[in-house]
């Protein structure tokens, strides 16, 4: 009433009843409003922190996604990086396979176009065949050279791929001779022998299988003397040997793999690797990708022959040393070699005639023990080959072998054994007979050391010469 009547006041109007039960009926209709403003304020405002939950729920879980990839990421590291540098190595091969599709279509289309100028006149038909070859051979080209791009992109591209895998499963790991004996310094002084800190320390590794095989060699020993133990002290060091062999193998497991992995990692440098050295030996500026390869990758060669200097020597020297006698341009082809060496021939004296192989020889990588030289280690492998190989060793050239039998013997190792042991049964072709007659007994005796490789083919040739008293023909 109060507010009605001052109101009335305000606007200088007469009170009534009427006037009042209006006011009353608008000021009711004016707080409805002001209820449906306020709820619907309400309603917006919780509208509003439902939706503000919502986008932190939301930010909140994309957090939290991004943390569980980057820690997967994290853990599987080593794994994604190295599958990245097998995807870019397939790549290559791939690229290389068509680019060799390639090639060989080149090299048969460039024959038959050279086929068709070859001749003094052609046919209608020849000469459309000829257009058509060119044609197909221009677009062959075409694709060569953008096949040739692209393997040298994917080539750069497997040896940083490498370079990255490399440092992501070897870059905490310090893999050298000081580190391999730091570790096994601090497993004579501590008496711990786990100092490895997983499959890819190498060092580690080495440490541990030099230490257990000592432990396994000392067992081993102390199980001969059986007759001074106990049964009780049997069983044990018998369980001991099986131990210690058991964690020998799983040594060894792990650093056949490292050898196996660094191998292929260095693999996929080596395109890039080389292009580096010719760019390096004319003087070119490197790029960073570049000096990054040529590092990595001696760094790996190093490592690599760390390991079989502790592991297999023998086995290192032998991949060394195949290496230069199957290497093209030298002096003494690989089959000489035998030769010599079959034939007792081979030394390092002899060696010492042959510059390009004495430099090979001086440029290896050899694993030298005991004050044997690397000339000494590559007569040792090719007398070790020739033994346990089929040579075929030829007299001198004739070109009208007198008969049969000489023919057999300048054909094939194998074919003179079957002569050799004709003469043994004097079991001969009439022909064979008829124009050699009977052979001396020297001349069985240099056949058959011919075959054992003690008598040479000149040695045997001047015999069959003086057996038939004429000159062979030559």
């Amino acid at each position: 009433m109060r507010s009605y009547l001052t109101e009335c006041m305000q606007k200088q109007v007469p009170a009534s009843y009427d006037g009042y039960e209006k006011y009353t009926q608008k000021a009711i209709k004016a707080n409805e409003q002001l209820s449906l403003s306020t709820k619907a304020g309400q309603t917006a405002l919780k509208a509003l922190a439902t939706a503000g939950n919502m986008v932190a729920f939301a930010l909140l879980s994309q957090a939290v996604s991004f943390a569980a990839t980057a820690i997967d990421d994290y853990i599987h590291r080593v794994e994604n990086a190295n599958k990245e540098m097998e995807d870019a190595v397939s790549a290559c091969e791939s690229t290389q396979s068509e680019l060799n599709n390639i090639n060989s279509e080149l090299e048969e289309n460039n024959k038959l176009i050279d086929e068709l100028l070859k001749k003094e006149q052609l046919t209608y038909a020849e000469k459309g065949q000829l257009k058509e070859l060119q044609d197909i051979t221009k677009e062959l080209l075409l694709q060569q050279s953008i096949e040739e791009s692209t393997l040298s992109r994917n080539q750069k591209d497997a040896a940083v791929k490498a370079v990255d895998a490399y440092e992501e499963q070897y870059g905490d790991y310090d893999i050298s001779d000081t580190a391999i004996k730091e570790r096994l310094d601090k497993i004579n002084s501590s008496g711990i022998k786990t100092v490895s800190s997983g499959e890819d320390d190498i060092s580690g590794n080495i440490a541990e299988l030099i230490s257990y095989q000592a432990l396994l060699d000392e067992t081993l020993a102390k199980l001969e003397d059986k007759e001074n133990l106990t049964d009780d002290e049997i069983d044990y060091l018998a369980s001991e040997s099986q131990n210690y062999t058991d964690i020998l193998t799983d040594i060894n497991d792990n650093l056949d793999n490292s050898i196996a992995d660094l191998a292929d990692k260095k693999s996929a440098m080596e395109p890039e690797y080389q292009k580096a050295i010719e760019k390096q030996a004319n003087g070119e500026w490197l790029s960073t990708d570049e000096n990054d390869v040529i590092s990595y990758y001696e760094e790996i060669s190093e490592q690599l022959r760390l390991i079989y200097d502790y592991t297999n020597p023998d086995e290192w020297n032998h991949i060394q040393l195949s290496s230069i006698i199957n290497a093209e341009g030298l002096e003494k082809s690989k089959d000489d070699l035998l030769a010599m060496a079959k034939a007792g021939e081979l030394t390092p004296d002899a060696l010492s005639e042959w510059p390009k192989l004495n430099k090979s020889l001086a440029e290896s990588d050899l694993i030298l023990q005991d004050g044997l030289t690397s000339a000494e280690a590559f007569c040792d492998e090719l007398i070790a080959l020739a033994e346990n190989a089929n040579i075929d060793i030829e007299p001198p050239d004739i070109e009208e072998p007198l008969n049969e039998t000489f023919t057999a013997i300048k054909n094939s190792a194998s074919a003179m054994q079957e002569f050799q042991s004709a003469i043994d049964s004097n079991q001969f072709t009439d022909s064979v007979l008829s124009s050699v007659g009977a052979l001396s007994s020297e001349l069985n005796d240099m056949v058959a050391g011919f075959y054992a490789g003690s008598v040479s083919a000149d040695q045997l040739y001047q015999a069959l010469t003086d057996h038939y008293n004429t000159d062979l023909p030559r």
